[in-house]
């Protein structure tokens, strides 16, 4: 056989195969569109059948339940307890997946409902129904940190202040007499503790929060107290009250109570720039009328009702009524050992009863340098 004949008979091959390529391809082409058009019409079935709340084909089915699937996983503990994102398999075809989700509880409009109950949306903020008041006094002071659990410092307890002109060269100079008095303050722990169930922290994540923002604020309410009002003793603050010097003002009403005691720190040489009263008697000072029921002091329509006199004024419930304290809040001192905190842990059985304690915690001290600086008033109640 001569190469001219070999030549023709390969070309002859290639065209009858590339012929009968076409006719394959176009047969696929045709068995793949009738297979497309039967799964659209089998799904469409499907559907039809499932919302009329009868059971698919060749099975009762309504649906793959992802919350069994996702519970029953052997990764769902890790998932829970690193709060990544694992690969879960979900058995079933992708059409019964896809009946599973596409259609929530409330929305299919058939009887029974088919799907899934939706998850209500969260409202913002929280936690709810926790009553909380603004720790104005805490914030208004001087706060510095500490390092040792004791606190060392000199306090003048005495100043005969003799400094004076020298008359005559070689004259004897005027002397002062000081006297000292060392003040010590260890530390005061305030603290408490919650017992809770890991399945409920694990369960609800934002109860944890909310938890660990009431447990904090009442450790620093109570240390807000004691700084009001701490006895010194089964306290182990002594507060404000405590340590402040009584003033006794020669007038009659508490505003002007609270204006000559202003005068009196001025006159010793401190500058007041903090009133603290209890929220009712400040009210009661504000809202005083005359006989004509015209208010005395602008009322609620003052221009700048958070001060008596031209000085900052903290209305708050930490003040028992009947009293106010008119201070130098540089002589006062708030002393931070250990900021208020969280921590979680087991203690005594909890292991065992799968509980764990949430301890909410601040260690600190209140230091008045000097008490005359602080000086506590008793006013009249519903007294202008």
């Amino acid at each position: 056989m001569d190469l001219a004949t070999i030549t023709r008979s390969i070309e002859d091959v290639a065209t009858a195969s590339k012929a009968a390529g076409a006719e394959v391809s176009k047969k696929i082409a045709e068995i793949l569109g009738h297979t497309a058009a039967a799964d659209a019409r089998i799904l469409d079935l499907e559907q039809k059948i499932l919302t009329r709340g009868a059971p698919g084909p060749g099975k009762s089915d309504s649906g793959v339940d992802f919350g069994a699937v996702i519970s029953k996983s052997i990764n769902y503990d890790e998932l829970k307890s690193r709060g990544a994102w694992l690969r879960i398999p979900v058995p079933g075809s992708l059409r019964t997946i896809m009946k599973g989700v596409l259609v929530n509880t409330g929305s299919s409009g058939v009887s029974p409902e088919i799907g899934y109950p939706t998850i209500g949306e969260l409202l913002p903020g929280g936690p709810f129904g926790f009553t909380h008041r603004r720790l104005a006094i805490l914030a208004a002071l001087t706060s510095i940190p500490v390092n040792m659990a004791k606190v060392d410092f000199p306090k003048l307890t005495a100043n005969t202040d003799a400094a004076a002109v020298q008359v005559h060269e070689g004259d004897v100079k005027p002397e002062t007499d000081l006297g000292f008095t060392m003040e010590i303050l260890e530390m005061a722990t305030v603290a408490h503790v919650l017992p809770v169930s890991r399945q409920v922290l694990a369960d609800s994540p934002l109860l944890a929060s909310f938890i660990n923002t009431v447990m904090l604020f009442d450790v620093l309410k109570k240390y807000e107290d004691l700084v009001v009002s701490g006895n010194g003793t089964t306290d182990k603050i002594s507060g404000l009250l405590t340590q402040g010097t009584i003033f006794v003002p020669g007038h009659a009403h508490a505003s002007d109570m609270i204006g000559s005691t202003i005068a009196m720190l001025t006159a010793l040489g401190f500058t007041a720039d903090l009133v603290i009263m209890n929220a009712n008697d400040y009210f009661a000072v504000i809202s005083a009328r005359d006989l004509n029921q015209r208010y005395l002091a602008g009322g609620w329509s003052a221009a700048s009702p958070m001060n008596l006199w031209g000085v900052p004024t903290i209305p708050t419930a930490a003040m028992p009524s009947g009293t106010a304290i008119v201070m130098d809040s540089s002589v006062v001192k708030l002393l931070d050992r250990e900021e208020a905190n969280v921590q979680v842990g087991y203690q005594n059985d909890d292991w065992t009863r799968n509980k764990v304690t949430i301890l909410a915690e601040l260690r600190g001290q209140l230091a008045v340098q000097n008490q005359q600086g602080v000086a506590v008033v008793s006013i009249p109640v519903n007294s202008p």
